[in-house]
Protein backbone atom coordinates (compact mmCIF):
# COMPACT_ATOMS: atom_id res chain seq x y z
CA UNK A 1 0.00 0.00 0.00
CA UNK A 2 0.90 3.59 -0.45
CA UNK A 3 1.26 6.00 2.29
CA UNK A 4 -1.65 8.10 1.31
CA UNK A 5 -3.68 5.63 1.89
CA UNK A 6 -2.55 4.89 5.22
CA UNK A 7 -5.42 3.64 7.54
CA UNK A 8 -5.62 6.56 10.62
CA UNK A 9 -3.96 5.21 13.64
CA UNK A 10 -5.96 3.64 16.67
CA UNK A 11 -6.09 6.10 19.70
CA UNK A 12 -3.26 4.57 22.22
CA UNK A 13 -4.57 1.76 23.97
CA UNK A 14 -1.98 2.91 26.79
CA UNK A 15 -4.38 5.73 27.96
CA UNK A 16 -6.80 4.24 30.61
CA UNK A 17 -9.94 4.96 31.55
CA UNK A 18 -9.32 7.59 34.06
CA UNK A 19 -6.90 9.63 32.00
CA UNK A 20 -9.48 9.75 29.35
CA UNK A 21 -12.81 10.83 32.05
CA UNK A 22 -9.92 13.75 33.08
CA UNK A 23 -9.56 14.63 28.83
CA UNK A 24 -13.49 14.64 28.72
CA UNK A 25 -13.49 16.86 32.09
CA UNK A 26 -10.78 19.49 30.55
CA UNK A 27 -12.85 19.80 27.30
CA UNK A 28 -16.18 20.57 29.44
CA UNK A 29 -14.13 22.99 31.20
CA UNK A 30 -12.73 24.68 28.02
CA UNK A 31 -16.18 24.88 26.56
CA UNK A 32 -17.62 26.19 29.66
CA UNK A 33 -14.30 28.65 29.67
CA UNK A 34 -15.11 29.62 25.86
CA UNK A 35 -19.21 29.86 26.73
CA UNK A 36 -18.60 32.66 29.02
CA UNK A 37 -15.96 34.67 27.05
CA UNK A 38 -18.35 34.89 24.39
CA UNK A 39 -21.93 33.85 26.18
CA UNK A 40 -22.86 37.90 26.27
CA UNK A 41 -22.28 38.30 22.61
CA UNK A 42 -23.96 35.32 21.96
CA UNK A 43 -26.79 36.38 24.37
CA UNK A 44 -27.32 40.18 22.53
CA UNK A 45 -27.43 37.86 18.89
CA UNK A 46 -29.52 35.71 19.75
CA UNK A 47 -32.38 38.24 21.81
CA UNK A 48 -31.61 40.27 18.05
CA UNK A 49 -32.49 37.17 16.09
CA UNK A 50 -35.86 36.88 18.75
CA UNK A 51 -37.16 40.64 18.01
CA UNK A 52 -36.42 39.90 14.36
CA UNK A 53 -39.05 37.13 14.36
CA UNK A 54 -41.07 38.76 16.72
CA UNK A 55 -41.69 41.64 14.43
CA UNK A 56 -41.62 39.36 11.48
CA UNK A 57 -44.57 37.10 13.24
CA UNK A 58 -46.88 39.78 14.41
CA UNK A 59 -46.67 41.51 10.80
CA UNK A 60 -48.01 38.30 9.67
CA UNK A 61 -50.00 38.04 12.17
CA UNK A 62 -51.81 41.94 11.71
CA UNK A 63 -52.18 40.88 8.15
CA UNK A 64 -53.98 37.65 8.61
CA UNK A 65 -56.24 39.26 11.35
CA UNK A 66 -56.77 41.77 8.35
CA UNK A 67 -58.20 39.22 5.67
CA UNK A 68 -59.99 37.71 7.81
CA UNK A 69 -61.54 40.36 9.10
CA UNK A 70 -62.62 41.37 5.30
CA UNK A 71 -63.81 38.00 4.26
CA UNK A 72 -66.11 37.65 7.39
CA UNK A 73 -67.77 40.99 6.25
CA UNK A 74 -68.04 40.15 3.03
CA UNK A 75 -69.27 36.96 3.78
CA UNK A 76 -71.98 38.85 6.60
CA UNK A 77 -72.76 41.58 3.72
CA UNK A 78 -74.00 38.66 1.32
CA UNK A 79 -75.42 36.73 4.03
CA UNK A 80 -77.43 40.06 5.29
CA UNK A 81 -78.45 40.68 2.04
CA UNK A 82 -79.74 37.85 1.19
CA UNK A 83 -81.85 37.60 4.29
CA UNK A 84 -82.86 41.71 4.12
CA UNK A 85 -83.98 40.37 0.11
CA UNK A 86 -86.35 37.46 1.48
CA UNK A 87 -87.52 39.54 3.82
CA UNK A 88 -88.60 42.25 1.17
CA UNK A 89 -90.19 39.99 -0.53
CA UNK A 90 -92.35 38.30 2.05
CA UNK A 91 -93.93 41.42 3.04
CA UNK A 92 -94.08 42.68 -0.54
CA UNK A 93 -96.63 39.60 -1.02
CA UNK A 94 -98.23 40.03 2.16
CA UNK A 95 -99.27 43.36 1.25
CA UNK A 96 -100.00 42.27 -1.97
CA UNK A 97 -102.13 39.54 -0.32
CA UNK A 98 -104.30 42.29 1.58
CA UNK A 99 -104.68 44.35 -1.76
CA UNK A 100 -102.22 47.08 -1.00
CA UNK A 101 -100.20 48.57 -3.57
CA UNK A 102 -96.86 48.13 -4.18
CA UNK A 103 -93.91 49.93 -4.96
CA UNK A 104 -94.51 49.68 -9.02
CA UNK A 105 -98.39 50.76 -8.43
CA UNK A 106 -96.99 54.06 -6.63
CA UNK A 107 -95.01 54.72 -9.85
CA UNK A 108 -97.63 53.70 -12.20
CA UNK A 109 -100.18 56.00 -10.41
CA UNK A 110 -97.22 58.74 -10.36
CA UNK A 111 -96.37 58.31 -14.46
CA UNK A 112 -100.50 58.94 -14.51
CA UNK A 113 -101.07 62.13 -12.67
CA UNK A 114 -98.04 63.48 -14.28
CA UNK A 115 -99.75 63.48 -17.54
CA UNK A 116 -102.88 64.29 -16.18
CA UNK A 117 -101.36 67.48 -14.44
CA UNK A 118 -99.46 68.30 -18.13
CA UNK A 119 -102.94 67.85 -19.88
CA UNK A 120 -104.54 70.05 -17.39
CA UNK A 121 -101.42 72.87 -17.89
CA UNK A 122 -102.14 72.58 -22.13
CA UNK A 123 -106.15 73.47 -21.49
CA UNK A 124 -105.23 76.46 -18.85
CA UNK A 125 -105.47 79.68 -20.41
CA UNK A 126 -102.81 82.25 -20.55
CA UNK A 127 -103.02 84.67 -17.66
CA UNK A 128 -104.79 88.02 -20.24
CA UNK A 129 -106.40 86.14 -22.23
CA UNK A 130 -110.57 84.63 -20.99
CA UNK A 131 -110.70 80.58 -21.34
CA UNK A 132 -112.71 79.66 -24.31
CA UNK A 133 -116.01 79.07 -24.12
CA UNK A 134 -116.52 81.39 -20.56
CA UNK A 135 -118.57 84.63 -20.27
CA UNK A 136 -117.40 88.09 -21.30
CA UNK A 137 -116.32 89.29 -17.90
CA UNK A 138 -119.06 92.53 -16.60
CA UNK A 139 -118.19 95.35 -14.60
CA UNK A 140 -120.18 95.27 -10.99
CA UNK A 141 -122.96 97.06 -10.59
CA UNK A 142 -122.81 99.84 -7.56
CA UNK A 143 -124.86 99.23 -5.08
CA UNK A 144 -126.24 101.10 -1.97
CA UNK A 145 -126.53 99.88 1.19
CA UNK A 146 -129.85 99.42 1.99
CA UNK A 147 -130.25 97.03 -1.57
CA UNK A 148 -127.13 95.33 -0.59
CA UNK A 149 -127.87 92.68 1.53
CA UNK A 150 -131.22 92.31 0.04
CA UNK A 151 -129.71 91.05 -3.14
CA UNK A 152 -127.01 88.77 -1.74
CA UNK A 153 -129.99 87.14 0.13
CA UNK A 154 -131.67 87.28 -3.06
CA UNK A 155 -129.77 85.56 -4.59
CA UNK A 156 -129.41 82.57 -2.25
CA UNK A 157 -132.26 82.06 -2.07
CA UNK A 158 -132.42 82.07 -5.95
CA UNK A 159 -129.51 79.03 -6.00
CA UNK A 160 -131.57 77.32 -3.50
CA UNK A 161 -134.38 77.09 -5.53
CA UNK A 162 -132.57 75.95 -8.71
CA UNK A 163 -130.28 73.60 -6.88
CA UNK A 164 -133.58 71.81 -6.04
Amino acid sequence: MSKASKPPAPPPAAESAPDMAHSIWLAGLGAWAQAQAEGNKVFEALVRDGLSLQRQTHQGLAQATEKLAEMTARANDARWGKLGGLFENRVAQSLSRMGLPDATDWQALQARLDRIEAHLQALQPTAGAPAPGAPASRTPRKTTPSTAPRKAVASAATRRRKAA
